[in-house]
């Protein structure tokens, strides 16, 4: 149960992170092409400002793909998750249905100081 909580907690941080990240790229992104476009249109862009323009873009780039090989293991940890829950579901269910089941799953359940 705690594993599964953490793991939302990290799904949801790595959620907002990306959010943030995508946020904060279109508040600057579009202010500097716009400062760059009137240069671009003279041709007037440094072979400086190109470079730090094309360092950006890469940062960027290599983010979005950490980004995404992140929510890859994210769901793959969640289907792994997903069938571990089954499996678990299908054993309890099992002795439940034995003889003093149900009372041993309470006994269990109320030990454990579970709602």
């Amino acid at each position: 149960m705690i594993v599964s909580m953490n793991r939302q907690v990290k799904l949801k941080f790595l959620i907002i992170s990306v959010g943030i990240t995508v946020i904060l790229t279109l508040l600057f992104t579009p202010s500097s092409a716009k400062k760059n476009e009137s240069k671009v249109e003279k041709d007037t862009v440094s072979l400086k400002e190109y470079k730090l323009l094309e360092e950006e873009v890469e940062i960027i780039r290599k983010d979005a793909g950490d980004i995404q090989y992140d929510l890859y293991l994210t769901e793959k940890e969640n289907r792994r998750l997903l069938e571990e829950n089954k499996i678990l579901g299908s054993l309890l269910g099992e002795i439940e249905n034995t003889e003093c089941g149900s009372r041993f799953l309470k006994k269990f359940w109320d030990q454990q100081g579970y709602e």
